[in-house]
């Protein structure tokens, strides 16, 4: 167990770091290095391009520099804006309530003919198939919800009437919401 303090090793460090700059202020880089790098130095600063200060290519010049210099600040003020419109947006359309969800399921259960069928299957799968048939279903209201229908949370669970159209071998092909 390491039963030294922190402002001990704190010090022991300072008097690490103190004596390695003792020992280097004496150390210098040799001149020829010194001289190789400003030379590199001065060559690269000589290949860079000039910068256009006038006419067409020195007002795009401008603009660059000030696209580069605020390009922060424009990004945040467009997200800030972006997510206010889309905040309006939720705010003034219209929302579902659970009960009105309750009254949209209830009036597709309550139609006896004419409720459409959704397809579980592909379309030419169920006009291939030689002998369908009709079986009735209760189905939990969280598999019609992933199907599109709507569906309240509360509802999720609770089991829908269905009629189910399955293949010979028992394969559903298609279902709709029964009375």
């Amino acid at each position: 167990m390491n039963d030294d303090k922190p402002g001990k090793q704190g010090d022991a460090l300072d008097v690490g770091f103190d004596a390695l700059r003792e020992e280097m202020q004496d150390v210098q880089a040799p001149d020829h290095l010194e001289r190789a790098l400003l030379a590199a130095f001065n060559a690269t600063q000589a290949a860079r391009p000039a910068q256009p200060q006038a006419g067409v290519a020195g007002m795009a010049g401008a603009w660059l520099a000030w696209y580069r210099t605020s390009r922060h600040w424009m990004s945040s003020a467009l997200a800030i804006s972006g997510t206010a419109a889309l905040v309006a947006v939720m705010m003034i359309s219209p929302v579902r309530t659970p009960m009105e969800a309750r009254t949209a399921v209830k009036q597709l259960l309550n139609e006896d003919e004419g409720t459409p069928f959704i397809a579980i299957a592909s379309l030419q799968r169920i006009g291939e198939e030689p002998a369908p048939h009709l079986v009735d279903a209760d189905v939990p209201g969280s598999w019609l919800a992933s199907l599109g229908l709507p569906v309240a949370p509360e509802m999720a669970n609770e089991p829908v009437h269905a009629q189910m159209l399955l293949s010979e071998s028992g394969q559903p092909l298609a279902m709709r919401l029964a009375p």
